[in-house]
């Protein structure tokens, strides 16, 4: 990706000079191709911004269409990317230690559902440590859990206060497992599609899959999806 960066450098002497480039030309590296005003980003003290996309575009329509996949009934009020170069670096930083753990140049990355329940999603974008992570007394470790559909999350989203409006992140995700059985029957539990009865589970061998990552890390929370 190529960044075009405008810099404006009044009375500095060139070791400040040298200082301000370096940290701008590291900020701008490998950040994902859809992020807009990087500029913003780089050369001002401001780590977030949240985008709203615009409807019908070829972005949108990708969240949307997934989205829409198993939640057919539910309309999408607006998608949001995130972007947060501080959580997108310790993202970033991750998936070059997999890279180096695998011995590969190819990280296995999923985009996957997420419901924050009762935290509110900026409390989760808006830090430096992203997903919340739980501990897992049968396997004995820190993990978040992600799914492969929407609906399968929404039970999970969150409600906005005061409105008929709920929300769920879609995420990208890096070295995550699939999970062969239910780690929580709370977590994990199966309930009725309106449209046809069935049990989320029932209607196909991948229609519920979940999958866990052990480290906040490995899942960037990319997009903001808010629905009705």
């Amino acid at each position: 990706m190529t960044t075009e960066i405008k810099l404006k450098i009044l009375g500095l002497k060139s070791k400040e000079i040298n200082t301000i480039l370096k940290s701008a030309f590291n900020k701008a590296i490998d950040l994902p191709q859809d992020w807009e005003q990087i500029g913003r980003l780089i050369t001002e003290q401001n780590d977030l911004l949240v985008f709203s996309l615009a409807r019908g575009s070829p972005e949108w329509n990708k969240v949307h269409n997934k989205f829409k996949l198993s939640m057919p009934a539910s309309e999408v009020q607006r998608i949001e990317r995130i972007q947060n170069i501080k959580l997108w670096n310790g993202f970033e930083k991750e998936m070059y230690a997999v890279k180096w753990r695998y011995g590969d140049d190819e990280v296995d990355w999923r985009e996957l559902f997420y419901g924050s329940k009762d935290t509110p999603p900026q409390d989760i974008y808006m830090s430096e440590n992203g997903f919340k992570t739980f501990y897992n007394y049968g396997i004995h470790q820190v993990v978040s859990y992600f799914a492969k559909n929407s609906y399968y999350c929404s039970q999970n989203s969150y409600q906005v206060p005061s409105t008929t409006e709920k929300q769920m992140f879609l995420a990208t995700v890096i070295d995550c497992d699939k999970l062969q059985e239910d780690p929580d029957r709370y977590v994990r539990e199966a309930h009725a599609i309106p449209a046809t009865g069935k049990s989320a589970e029932s209607m196909n061998d991948d229609y519920a899959d979940l999958y866990e990552i052990n480290s906040n890390r490995k899942a960037y929370p990319s997009y903001l999806i808010t629905y009705q």
